[in-house]
């Protein structure tokens, strides 16, 4: 054999070699952004639970709030017929 030709059979042993490591740790690489990714999705899920806990709990809140306004609406109400009815008990007692 020629010496380039035992040069070019090295260089090309030498590259492959190179490239199949290359290659092992491509796919090492992406096993690991795989298993990243899963564990980012079970960090986003247990963030959707907890923002449709805190969600639910305003909409508690503000239903809470919603009935009390309510409630002290009825209260005026009765206050104000209360009076209208004392105003007219004594507008009728008096002569």
């Amino acid at each position: 054999m020629d010496l380039t030709q035992i040069l070019v059979a090295v260089t090309l042993s030498v590259t492959s070699l190179f490239m199949i490591l290359i290659g092992y740790q491509v796919i090492k690489i992406l096993q690991e952004i795989r298993v990243m990714l899963k564990k980012a999705e079970t960090i986003v899920e247990s963030f959707e639970r907890v923002g449709s806990g805190v969600e639910n709990g305003f909409n508690d809140m503000m239903g809470f709030v919603g009935g009390l306004k309510s409630v002290f609406k009825i209260l005026e109400i009765f206050r104000q017929r209360q009076g209208s009815r004392s105003d007219d008990q004594n507008e009728s007692t008096t002569p």
